[in-house]
């Protein structure tokens, strides 16, 4: 997961993403981080800097699939100091963070890695818990292959395995036997 996350801190601190979110006046992205309650408990942190993405994720290998897949959590973290439920120009001001959100995704989709497929969105939502924030969570769904191991691990290879012997030769004379293509009269 660690090719990821440097991909997504890569993607959410580059120049597209200051001229995308700048050019709908909102900040650029300030913090990547992984998820660990920041928000929720804010005196156990050092201050959290806004807007901010904070990433969660696990994998499931049910079965020994090969690959796995991947459900990624993004807490997309906006300071608001408008309220939602005022006049129509303060509303619109203080729904700014669903523009944030939807840079976010537009630029989350685009990112694949070796070992990452391209994100697919499953959820969205606001986030359950009391904050002081504006915190909406993006899932995406993506197949995952960091950790699985190569069937052919699993393989005890010797020497001569790649080789058949038959007591008839029947597989010498199938391979050697000559291949015509077949011809069609149509007339």
């Amino acid at each position: 997961m660690k090719t990821f996350y440097l991909k997504l801190q890569e993607k959410l601190f580059s120049q597209e993403a200051k001229d995308m979110l700048t050019a709908i006046n909102l900040k650029a992205v300030k913090t990547v981080d992984f998820y660990k309650s920041q928000y929720l408990v804010q005196e156990a942190f050092e201050v959290l800097a806004l807007p901010a993405v904070l990433m969660e994720y696990s994998i499931d290998y049910g079965n020994n699939t090969q690959p796995g897949t991947a459900s990624i959590s993004m807490h997309c973290c906006f300071e608001q100091v408008r309220s939602t439920g005022g006049p129509k120009q303060v509303t619109e001001e203080a729904l700014q963070f669903l523009d944030f959100v939807k840079v976010v995704n537009t630029l989350a989709k685009t990112i694949e890695t070796e070992v990452t497929g391209k994100l697919e969105l499953t959820n969205e939502q606001t986030s359950k818990n009391d904050t002081v924030i504006y915190v909406v969570i993006l899932t995406y769904s993506t197949s995952y292959t960091g950790m699985t191991e190569d069937v052919t691990d699993k393989y005890n290879y010797t020497e001569d395995d790649n080789e058949i012997e038959t007591d008839t030769g029947l597989v010498e004379e199938i391979i050697e036997a000559p291949v015509e293509a077949p011809t069609y009269d149509f007339n």
